[in-house]
């Protein structure tokens, strides 16, 4: 893993994505050097990212469902968290609480969804982005829903 606490500053936007071409299951923190632009800044296993907006790019997704690879296309967009003292007040707010699963395949799904209800998700206050158990697990505290049922996008 890279060392990212020497490049983070604090406040920092980023996009947040599975990295299939890492070992085990690894998250790619990338940030924004101009508009529209961004760079891979750190690979880590555990981030919590808060203010966040669900990100899936129509002409990728397009893509993956066309040639059958996987590219990156969907994301976890918001603000990292890297304030050890907030980091444990939010981990604290995920013990407490009961997260909603997300989960997100592009054969199956054109949205990141809640696991559980299928319901399509727009934002959250804050999300965990851990390896679970060697499985890549997702989990969102505060979450708004877009308007449609994620079930009438399923193949």
């Amino acid at each position: 893993m890279s060392n990212f606490n020497a490049h983070v500053k604090r406040e920092m936007r980023v996009q947040v994505f599975r990295n299939l071409h890492q070992p085990g299951v690894v998250w790619s923190i990338q940030v924004e050097v101009e508009s529209g632009r961004w760079l891979t800044l750190a690979h880590h296993e555990t981030i919590i990212v808060k203010d966040v907006k669900f990100v899936v790019q129509p002409a990728g997704h397009a893509k993956v469902n066309r040639i059958k690879a996987k590219n990156v296309h969907a994301f976890v967009r918001g603000t990292l968290v890297v304030d050890s003292d907030e980091s444990r007040r939010l981990l604290a707010r995920f013990a407490r609480k009961v997260p909603i699963q997300v989960s997100y395949n592009p054969y199956k799904v054109d949205r990141f969804v809640d696991k559980n209800g299928l319901k399509t998700l727009d934002c959250a206050s804050v999300v965990l982005l851990t390896n679970g158990m060697d499985r890549p697990q997702v989990e969102a505290l505060d979450v708004t829903y877009v308007d449609h049922d994620a079930r009438a996008f399923l193949r």
